[in-house]
């Protein structure tokens, strides 16, 4: 890992797929995902149960974290992206040995999520794991967020999943 890995954003849930098939993968359902970042004694966030931020050190890449960073004369003074193994060592990684599941940017998921509002149309997709805009409270691998798959974002990113052979 290099320390300017920055994860791939502004991708839409079509460019992630495709991304993915040509690796030889496939993007995780929201079930699979939140396994690898929940573990087997179902933590909160992949890091554990609380979300822990000790004298400004902190476990991913959020709004907290941002808060905290634009009183210090850091660069930039805005948020952003981070370098994906940035927060490694302040969280460690999910029980199964996953690195990075929470925070920097939400992850697409193959899971498709129903239209309410308008009825026959295209579904969402589900995005997992919280970006660098979002709360703690929005963190926790539990949580379900829907997003429009045609949109690519500045805080949507994607990982791949192989199945065990």
């Amino acid at each position: 890992k290099g320390r300017d890995r920055h994860p791939v954003v502004y991708v839409t849930w079509a460019d992630a797929e495709a991304y993915a098939a040509w690796a030889g993968k496939r993007i995780p359902t929201a079930e699979e995902w939140e396994v690898a970042a929940r573990g087997p004694d179902r933590r909160e966030y992949p890091w554990g149960s609380v979300f822990a931020e000790k004298e400004n050190v902190f476990p991913c890449n959020c709004l907290e974290f941002w808060q905290v960073s634009k009183t210090k004369s850091q660069s930039p003074p805005v948020p952003v992206t981070t370098p994906v193994d940035q927060f490694d060592a302040a969280n460690g990684s999910s029980p199964w040995g996953v690195q990075g599941m929470g925070g920097n940017v939400w992850e697409w998921t193959s899971t498709e999520i129903p239209r309410k509002d308008k009825p026959g149309a295209a579904p969402f997709r589900v995005v997992k794991g919280g970006s660098f805009m979002t709360p703690e409270r929005a963190l926790r691998s539990a949580n379900v967020f829907a997003e429009d798959p045609r949109l690519g974002h500045p805080y949507v990113g994607f990982r791949c999943a192989r199945d065990v052979k």
